[in-house]
């Protein structure tokens, strides 16, 4: 049986809190022309959940 390698992922492994979610996206709106990566590296999430909270911003942009 082959093992796994060993990865240390500094990434939460949890739910963020409503106000980490709104904290991110304020800090999406200031700093538009970071990438979701660096993003995401900075708060210690993934690329896709900050792709979902651009999601979010971009629906609630719409609705008004």
């Amino acid at each position: 049986m082959k093992q796994r390698k060993a990865t240390h992922i500094t990434r939460k492994n949890y739910y963020l809190t409503p106000e980490d979610r709104e904290e991110i996206k304020k800090f999406m709106r200031a700093n538009t022309d970071m990438t979701n990566t660096a993003i995401g590296d900075k708060f210690g999430v993934s690329r896709s959940t900050i792709t979902n909270l651009r999601k979010e911003l971009k629906a609630k942009g719409k609705k008004k």
